[in-house]
């Protein structure tokens, strides 16, 4: 099981009187258009985002959980001061690998339902790779097809044109809540199909024909995706 580390949206773990920046007058993390605009204007207090990071990290432990890997709500620790946090806290608690690079090709996202995404992140996992390089990231498909939006076909020519890479992250999010009871209804995810995906043995022979079936406890320390 990983971490998803979040900042955004949801309701924190720490005492609001220990991350004031960080929520609203709800008590609740901000969205993430509010949140990125603090982080940009430096009203966002990084001292508190690490407390709150650590503070959900610490959670999982007290309830027997190490993470074997790490990501966060909307790719959010990947902007670059949030990211040195996090890699901190990967280091420190040990975890082997985060999630960094979209690697969908460029010509399936450009087509694909949600290119911006995509988009956003690519530069910045670029910019990442490009100053610390030591092994502890991982690359992922799925971005631009998130929520019900991935079919077999497209995998097909995800899994294929990244064939080289050691390891490899298929990003989808599989669930049972209906749209409309969702919290995050306004993203339009279809988490069933995405469910019906993972559980299609479909999906699992594709897999097995270009890489070797694995997950995240399989990788006992730093980790690159390439040759």
């Amino acid at each position: 099981m990983g971490i998803h580390l979040v900042i955004s949206h949801e309701v924190p773990v720490s005492r609001p009187s220990k991350i004031p920046s960080l929520i609203n007058s709800s008590h609740r993390f901000y969205p993430k258009e509010i949140l990125i605009l603090k982080y940009l204007s430096g009203g966002l207090n990084l001292d508190e985002v690490r407390r709150e990071w650590e503070a959900q990290m610490e959670f999982l432990l007290k309830k027997g959980i190490r993470p074997t890997h790490m990501n966060s709500h909307q790719h959010l620790h990947l902007l670059p001061s949030l990211l040195k946090i996090a890699i901190k806290l990967q280091e420190e608690y040990k975890i082997p690998s985060m999630r960094l690079d979209p690697v969908e090709p460029l010509s399936l996202a450009l087509r694909s339902p949600r290119p911006l995404p995509f988009l956003l992140i690519k530069p910045l996992s670029m910019i990442t790779r490009a100053f610390y390089n030591e092994g502890r990231f991982h690359a992922f498909i799925g971005i631009c097809h998130a929520g019900g939006r991935l079919d077999i076909k497209t995998l097909r020519r995800m899994l294929t044109a990244n064939r080289g890479y050691s390891f490899l992250e298929v990003c989808l999010h599989p669930g049972l809540t209906p749209l409309e009871k969702s919290p995050y209804g306004h993203w339009r995810y279809n988490w069933h199909k995405d469910l019906q995906m993972v559980l299609s043995p479909m999906f699992r022979e594709l897999i097995g024909q270009i890489f070797r079936p694995s997950s995240f406890k399989d990788l006992k320390g730093p980790h690159d995706t390439d040759n």
